[in-house]
């Protein structure tokens, strides 16, 4: 295989090696073991290396020195072990490990022949190597299975061993207190029991709080819980010896992939979770039953079958393991594939919870993967119309997860989001299909399709965007694999018709970077209590992919739903965007693929819901065209990924913004014309007193025009309540809460104060045709208050900041945005000068029409009047734009500053991740600046309004 290209992949090369992958599967499992495949781990392996047992003399003997050798093999040149993978708990907890047995072995070395010294120094280098990793550890980006109550109790073990090894680091208190809330729950009790218990997976973390003599029920052929390192610390604190225990540990260390080398997987044996990955894997990309039809399927098809009537329709990831969502799953998702019909009834009986699907009875938080996995075996078309009910609990969760989710979903399972988007990506697949089908009857509505349509399309976009420029995606062979399979999965999709040259091309680089491996170097993506990898899984998504390269682009699926979902006819629209500097770079399809998110978003908007005020223009669809592509094209650009509820929520507010700017200029500026100031004071009202609506008679008015005004006033009020009250907002702490009210008064305002301006303007006398303001603020604060104000800069910026701060996690502590005064202040003067830049631009580019039509542009001020050309006038304004940016760009870099000073790496990274979506908040307002420049924006969306009204969708 490694001599071939994605150009001339052959199916008949891949059955062959898929039958291949089989027939080693079979011919490697145990018959009472079973099969394994998953990559060593030193945890695991230190464990092993940790047991004693007495000779036939009575003498303690070391019960596996290879494996004390493994781990002394093992130990990487910082002096840890694991610590380059990406869940920092893999080197965090391999190092614990392997610095313990360093350190009983050179208390106690028995038969083994140390060099003292040298362990020393290899103690020495371990302990360094802990006390770093320890300093950077940001304990909430932690997801491991049972890391809060397995470090705690590491940390116990090596100050027990050595009292000189206590570790003081940042994060000690944030693990110290999810390890007493895991604690809380835990009664030792349930460990006596005869019902599963997961904690058996995990003996080792009790060491000193259970009676091992008491747990000896639990044990399944041998292991706990299919543990090496729980079944080695049962034999190390049970008062008596267990023969089979230690069978099991010999076939773990002599018959797992390490092969006698002393090394030992994290869960071993693994027979039904690979059977099932394995074929399901196969037969989702494309290969046959009749393709792979062998003894060997016949073999694994009757072990599944058994395995399934033995275990009464739930299984777990090996016979005699606790069952979880995730293996019944699949197996019957891979049973169904095989042609064999069993109900999933008993998947729904177990697992089945208010919101979701559980993996297992205690699980500590919702598995985003394995409820995906669950939706695929609802959504088998034999009996999906049976279960609508959970397939729309499931599709729910899904689709929320999905639509709140920053940047992307890392699941506990699985260390790339590429796995848990791959599972999304068919899952949504299947459910658009099977609805098209006239599957799932009244189950979806119009408005959940779409917005499920959205989330399946980034879903599948960001591969395209993020495919390394050697073909792979992060380096890694098993994650290029998904990548490529889900770009497989996108052919399937309407979404995708104007991006089908870019599909395909991406999969066959990722396929071309996959076969430049002559062997399968390991990943470690799988994660239990430190992360794995399968040698079997791996070669199953491998040859997924390969099967990729022989699938054509069919693009149907979702087209009874979203219609025709095509860009190309906007090609004027494509091309001026594409001229903007912040877009100029990036290649033509990536503005088409944003154009076409936008199109999704546009579709999903509820229009008639929008109208906050009185309009005409947003009912037209032409904001629909340009207000979501700035959000998707420049979230898509600087990869920030941000949410689609952030992205749907800024959407909205600038829609509200436009119908504000026409409301103000066009109803109740004409309406208080003279009364100005009994405009700011409704304004005030609506703002900071919305619920007393009632106006007293205003001397020299009569009833009518009193009721007009009390109309206004209802209208501003109704719209700020719709704004304030929303949802997200009110999940803002106090402070971005009333900071937004605020900006919203001062906006407001700023109209009230521009319309006076205008009026005072138009009264002004011409020289020569180029008026000189008589306004009587300099230019300088005009541009810093009103100006600013008016384009709605910081009355966004703040919407925004409560946007960011409704999503931090709720146990961060001062839910502000950004908690400091300096960063407070920094990040207002983020949105202050952003948006004097963006008025700078606007008064350029709409310097003709602000002429025509009276209205005050910044090249009315008497500071510009020294420059007598047009064209002197916006370089001068330009110099000044490009000033504010330098400020704008200042004050986040000091925001950035401020950041990195701190010293929770929580804390930073949440705070990072503000930063990302606040420097996307200034792309958009960039980007809005720069349309200005090319061409002035209302003078786009008029033309756009007549152009669609004579059935032309592209801007000329």
């Amino acid at each position: 295989m490694g001599s071939i290209t994605a150009s001339n992949v052959t199916i008949e090369d891949l059955i062959d090696r898929s039958k291949l992958l089989l027939q080693t599967i079979t011919q490697n499992t145990h018959e009472k073991y079973g099969f394994g495949t998953l990559t060593c781990t030193v945890y695991d392996s230190a464990w092993v290396a940790l047991v004693k047992k007495p000779d036939q003399n009575g003498k303690a003997q070391w019960l596996f020195p290879e494996s004390f050798a493994y781990i002394v093999k093992m130990q990487c040149a910082d002096g840890g072990w694991m610590s380059n993978t990406k869940a920092q708990v893999d080197g965090i907890l391999s190092t614990m490990a392997g610095l313990l047995v360093l350190k009983r072995y050179m208390a106690e070395p028995l038969q083994v022949a140390l060099d003292q010294g040298q362990m020393a120094e290899k103690v020495e280098r371990a302990v360094d190597s802990l006390r770093s990793q320890l300093d950077s550890w940001d304990v909430s980006g932690s997801n491991n299975v049972g890391f809060e109550i397995i470090v705690p109790a590491m940390l116990d073990l090596l100050t027990a061993e050595d009292p000189s090894l206590v570790f003081h680091f940042q994060a000690k208190s944030d693990l110290l207190e999810v390890y007493q809330a895991r604690l809380s729950r835990f009664k030792p009790e349930l460990l006596y029991g005869n019902d599963f218990v997961t904690a058996t997976h995990s003996l080792e973390a009790f060491i000193g709080r259970v009676d091992f003599d008491r747990l000896k029920h639990h044990k399944m052929f041998g292991s706990f819980f299919a543990s090496p390192s729980s079944t080695a610390a049962y034999l190390m604190n049970a008062s008596k010896w267990d023969e089979e225990a230690e069978a099991y540990l010999r076939h773990a260390v002599a018959s797992s992939v390490g092969k006698g080398s002393g090394g030992v997987p994290g869960v071993f044996p693994t027979t039904n979770f690979e059977y099932v990955w394995v074929l399901s894997t196969l037969f989702r990309a494309g290969f046959l039953v009749l393709e792979l039809a062998s003894p060997e399927l016949n073999s694994m098809t009757e072990m599944l079958l058994h395995t399934y009537e033995e275990s009464d329709g739930v299984v777990g990831l090996a016979p005699g393991i606790e069952a979880d969502v995730d293996d019944t799953a699949k197996l019957i998702t891979t049973l169904g594939y095989l042609g064999e019909t069993v109900q999933p009834q008993r998947l729904v009986e177990v697992f089945e919870v208010q919101t979701h699907f559980r993996v297992y009875q205690h699980e500590r938080d919702a598995s985003f993967s394995a409820n995906c996995n669950a939706l695929i075996a609802l959504l088998h078309p034999g009996h999906c119309d049976l279960y609508g009910v959970q397939i729309r609990k499931l599709a729910e969760f899904l689709c929320n997860r999905k639509w709140n989710a920053d940047a992307c979903i890392r699941d506990k399972w699985n260390t790339s989001h590429l796995y848990s988007s791959l599972l999304f990506t068919e899952a949504f697949t299947d459910l658009l299909y099977l609805v098209e089908q006239g599957h799932l009857a009244d189950t979806f509505s119009e408005s959940f399709l779409r917005k499920a349509g959205i989330c399946l399309y980034q879903t599948c976009l960001r591969p395209l965007l993020d495919q390394c420029s050697n073909g792979s995606w992060g380096g890694s062979i098993e994650e290029t694999a998904y990548a490529v399979t889900i770009l497989g999965e996108a052919q399937k999709l309407v979404f995708f018709q104007d991006l089908q040259q870019i599909l395909r091309a991406s999969i066959n680089e990722g396929i071309e970077y996959i076969l430049s491996f002559a062997t399968t170097e390991m990943s470690h993506h799988w994660s239990d209590k430190v992360s794995y990898g399968s040698y079997s899984i791996t070669e199953a998504y491998i040859l997924a992919a390969l099967r990729q390269a022989t699938v054509p682009f069919t693009g149907t699926i979702g087209g009874s739903i979203f219609g025709n979902v095509t860009v190309e006819k906007r090609a004027k629209q494509i091309e001026l965007f594409h001229k903007t500097p912040l877009l100029e770079s990036l290649p033509r399809w990536e503005i088409v693929a944003s154009l076409i998110d936008a199109e999704l978003f546009a579709m999903f908007i509820d229009v008639p819901k929008l109208q906050f005020l009185p309009s005409n223009n947003v009912q037209s669809g032409a904001y629909l065209k340009l207000v979501p592509f700035t959000w998707t094209s420049c979230s898509n650009r600087s990869r920030s990924y941000a949410s689609p509820s952030f992205l749907h929520e800024m959407m909205v507010l600038s829609f509200f913004t436009y119908q504000a700017d026409e409301f103000m200029e066009s109803v109740a500026g004409p309406s208080f014309h003279g009364r100005y100031g009994t405009l700011r004071n409704l304004i005030d009202k609506a703002t900071f007193h919305p619920l007393e609506l009632r106006l007293s008679l205003e001397p020299g008015l009569d009833e009518q025009a009193t009721k007009a005004d009390a109309r206004i006033l209802q209208q501003l009020s109704q719209c700020v309540n719709l704004l304030l009250n929303n949802d997200v907002i009110q999940r803002a702490s106090f402070h971005d809460r009333r900071n937004l009210r605020q900006e919203m008064r001062h906006f407001l305002l700023a109209h009230t104060a521009q319309v006076q301006d205008n009026l005072r303007h138009m009264s002004d006398a011409e020289l020569e045709g180029e008026a000189v303001s008589s306004v009587s603020h300099s230019y300088s604060r005009w541009v810093a208050t009103t100006s600013a104000d008016h384009v709605a800069g910081p009355f966004c910026f703040a919407f925004a900041l409560c946007v960011i701060g409704a999503g931090l996690p709720s146990s961060t502590p001062n839910k502000n945005c950004f908690p400091s005064v300096a960063e407070k202040y920094y990040a207002t003067n983020v949105g202050t000068h952003i948006s004097i830049m963006c008025r700078m631009y606007n008064d350029m580019g709409s310097w003709e029409r602000d002429r025509r039509e009276n209205n005050l542009n910044s090249l009315h001020f008497a500071e510009f009047a020294t420059e007598e050309e047009a064209s002197s006038r916006k370089l001068a304004l330009y110099d000044l734009a490009q000033y504010e940016r330098g400020c704008w760009n200042g004050a986040l870099s000091c925001l950035q500053a401020e950041n990195d000073a701190k010293e929770s790496n929580s804390m930073k990274r949440l705070g990072n991740r503000r930063i990302s979506l606040v420097r996307l908040f200034c792309d958009v307002t960039d980007i809005y600046g720069q349309i200005y420049l090319l061409k002035d924006i209302s003078s786009l969306i008029a033309l756009e309004q007549r152009t669609a009204a004579a059935g032309v969708t592209c801007v000329s």
